[in-house]
């Protein structure tokens, strides 16, 4: 079968379904089933795992000396809350991404599952080819990626 297909637009472009992560190891490669994760699923993850507002604070505008109404987007409690969430958007995308059962309940059950036999660059090698067979475009990727990267 020809790896390459002939199409006219972009839109004409068939994507893989399924595939498999080939994880190398010291003597063998460890090959993890993916599948994509359809639009409709990625949109119900982002509203599950919805970013927090900023918090709003006043401040005074240096110019007219009028006082103002701005989200407060150094706050730390939001900054953790912020960083929390996309921690979760990713966990959970990698979850349902993956083609075999894990074990457990919850996002953060089958998390500590899967983190007992993968180290966090293993994930993020398989969040990676998820969302590249989902068809999620490159600064997404990137932006996904580094909420894997962090313990």
């Amino acid at each position: 079968m020809d790896a390459f297909q002939e199409v006219k637009t972009l839109d004409d472009l068939t994507l893989p379904k399924e595939g498999w992560v080939e994880l190398p190891r010291k003597d063998k490669a460890l090959r993890i089933p993916i599948k994509a994760v359809s639009l409709e699923e990625q949109e119900r993850l982002m509203t599950l795992y919805k970013s927090p507002a900023a918090p709003m604070q006043w401040k005074r505008d240096p110019n007219s000396g009028k006082m103002a109404l701005v989200s407060n987007e150094a706050d730390a409690a939001y900054l953790d809350a912020l960083e929390q969430t996309n921690r979760s958007q990713s966990r959970a995308l990698t979850i349902s991404g993956l083609g075999l059962e894990i074990e457990g309940a919850t996002i953060d059950e089958k998390w500590a599952a899967l983190s007992k036999r993968l180290t966090i660059g293993d994930t993020a090698i398989i969040l990676s080819a998820i969302l590249e067979i989902s068809n999620v475009g490159d600064d997404k990727v990137e932006e996904a990626k580094k909420y894997l990267t962090q313990p």
